[in-house]
């Protein structure tokens, strides 16, 4: 019995640590977006939230390596410790991951394409340093939490919009991409807030760090309060249903008790499993609801 829980810990710890439940959580957020869109996912649309899985979890996992290579000190990092134990099968399945990514992105259209060339641009210039003098996008004051939501949003709303075939207005497709947007930048303070020791270290400045906790956590609260109005907007425009529009204001609730709740204390788990978990949750409530 003690056997088969820890193989279940390493299972979850390998699904956590590795990033593949991040990467579950953005392949339902596109999903959850053509349910929107079109009202059922149909196989190519599983194949587009596959390459959306796909380099999501090609990118966090190259994201470690290279942070380490151009940062030493990361060899501390607890985190970075755990998900090292998984480093043989993580890195035939980035390198897999990669591959399927780059092949799927040939069989897009034009628009599309464009979209990813413009997301790959800011995504690995979240990681590799484009700047000159090791500095990377995520080094430039305030910038990083900008560049995550952006990049989300982009790739799991507005490459949909880009390759399916729908009636979906501009003006909803904006409301949906701020929507999607607000509620990643508030999930992302969260782990600002945790990050806060290693940031100042690495001199990146963060909201936490220039405005300190509290403050921060005010301006994630109001990030999620534009997602709830947006919500509004988009039942207006007949894009949510009023039962739906009520669920996903309950789950931007839970949002912001766990957002108030956040402490760089905080284990691991909290972060992984119950604040991307929401990612999760708020597709899955759009998909079923």
């Amino acid at each position: 019995m003690l056997k088969l829980k820890n193989i279940f810990r390493r299972l979850f710890d390998f699904a956590l640590y590795g990033n593949v439940f991040i990467a579950l959580c953005a392949l339902m957020s596109l999903l959850s977006t053509v349910v929107l869109f079109s009202s059922f996912v149909d196989e190519n649309d599983v194949k587009l939230g596959l390459f959306v899985g796909a380099a999501t979890f090609f990118i966090y996992n190259i994201h470690k390596p290279i942070t380490y290579f151009l940062r030493k000190q990361l060899v501390d990092n607890q985190r970075f410790r755990r998900a090292e134990t998984f480093r043989g099968p993580l890195s035939i399945l980035t390198i897999l991951a990669g591959f399927y990514a780059v092949y799927s992105f040939f069989y897009l259209k034009l628009n599309s394409q464009l979209l990813l060339i413009l997301m790959a641009f800011l995504a690995l210039g979240y990681v590799l340093p484009i700047l000159g003098r090791g500095r990377r996008l995520r080094d430039l004051a305030h910038l990083k939490i900008f560049l995550i939501a952006t990049v989300w949003a982009g790739m799991t709303v507005g490459l949909p919009y880009l390759e399916l075939k729908n009636s979906t207005t501009n003006t909803a497709f904006w409301q949906l991409f701020i929507e999607r947007a607000c509620f990643i930048f508030a999930l992302c303070i969260a782990f600002d807030i945790r990050d806060m020791d290693w940031d100042a270290r690495a001199n990146v400045k963060t909201i936490p760090l220039s405005m300190g906790v509290k403050n921060a956590k005010i301006v994630g609260i109001l990030a999620i309060i534009t997602s709830i109005l947006m919500v509004l907007c988009l039942k207006n425009n007949a894009i949510y249903s009023e039962s739906l529009s009520v669920k996903l204001v309950v789950v931007y609730l839970m949002a912001l008790l766990i957002l108030i709740k956040t402490d760089k204390s905080r284990s691991d788990y909290f972060f992984y499993g119950v604040v991307d978990g929401l990612i999760l949750v708020l597709s899955l409530v759009i998909i079923f609801g």
